[in-house]
C-alpha cells in the first residue's frame, strides 16, 4: 500500500484521501465508501503525520473497504426487493397497499404504499420500536441475575458501535442490536452491563461475562464477521 497524489493505492485500487482541517486536537479516520477515506485533523497537522497514520492503520482500512465491497455485492439494503435482518432472520422488503405502515409477513417486511414515507425511515422505525421492547426485556433479566443496574439506558442509532457503557454507568445501546439472533442480543446486553463492574476488557472482565454468557468470545467473533450486514 502506498500514498501518491492524494490517493491511497493498494493492489489495483485507488482510494481518494479527503482531508478536512478543523480546530481539534485528535486525528480521525473514517471510510466514506469503497472509494473515499475522510481524515479529520487539526489545522496544524502536517501531511507527513497523516500519511504515517494511514500506513499504520492500513490493515484496518483494507478490512473496512473489503467489508464495504462484500456488502455492495450482497442483497442487503433499504430498497424495494432488498433485504434486512431482524432477530437473525433475513426479510425481503416489499411494497403493498396495507393499512399499517409496516408488517412482517412470512419472509417479507411489507411497507405500505399508502403513506409517503421513504423505505429507510420505515425500517428505522421498525427497528427502534422492536429494540425498545426486546432490549428492555433482556436488560431487566440480565440486570437481575448479574445484580448490576445502570443509572440510565438509552436506545438510539450508533454508526459503528453496538453499545457503550460510560463511566457514569449510563448505557447506550444501538437499536440495530435486534438485527442479530437472540444469542447476539443477550451477549450485547450483558456485555455493556458487565462494564458497570469492570471498566475495561481485562481478563477479569471476560471471566465475569463468561459466567452469564457462555462462549462469549466466540459469539463476539461471530458478531464481528456478520456486523457489516447489520450496521448498514
Amino acid at each position: 500500500m502506498e500514498i501518491k497524489n492524494g490517493y491511497l493505492i493498494f493492489e489495483d485500487k485507488k482510494i481518494k484521501i479527503n482531508i478536512i482541517k478543523k480546530e481539534k486536537k485528535n486525528i480521525s479516520i473514517s471510510i466514506i465508501d469503497n472509494n473515499t477515506i475522510k481524515i479529520t485533523a487539526s489545522k496544524r497537522t502536517k501531511e507527513t503525520l497523516i500519511n504515517t497514520l494511514l500506513i499504520k492503520n492500513k490493515n484496518w482500512i483494507i478490512k473496512k473497504i473489503t467489508s464495504i465491497n462484500s456488502l455492495e455485492k450482497s442483497d442487503i439494503g433499504y430498497y424495494e426487493g432488498g433485504n434486512i435482518y431482524f432477530m437473525g432472520k433475513k426479510y425481503k422488503i416489499t411494497i403493498e397497499e396495507i393499512d399499517e405502515i409496516y408488517k412482517l409477513k412470512k419472509e417479507n417486511i411489507v411497507i405500505s404504499s399508502k403513506y409517503k414515507i421513504d423505505i429507510k425511515s420505515v425500517i428505522e422505525k421498525f427497528y427502534m420500536e422492536n429494540a425498545n421492547k426486546i432490549i428492555k426485556l433482556r436488560l431487566k433479566y440480565y440486570s437481575n441475575i448479574m445484580e448490576l443496574y445502570p443509572e440510565k439506558v438509552r436506545i438510539k442509532p450508533l454508526k459503528t458501535l453496538w453499545g457503550v457503557c460510560y463511566g457514569t454507568n449510563v448505557i447506550t445501546y444501538n437499536y440495530k442490536i435486534v438485527c442479530g439472533t437472540m444469542e447476539y442480543i443477550d451477549y450485547l446486553v450483558a456485555h455493556e452491563l458487565a462494564h458497570i463492574k469492570y471498566k475495561n476488557h481485562s481478563r477479569e472482565y471476560w471471566d465475569y461475562l463468561e459466567k452469564y454468557i457462555k462462549n462469549c468470545k466466540k459469539i463476539r467473533k461471530e458478531l464481528k464477521s456478520n456486523e457489516i450486514y447489520y450496521l448498514i
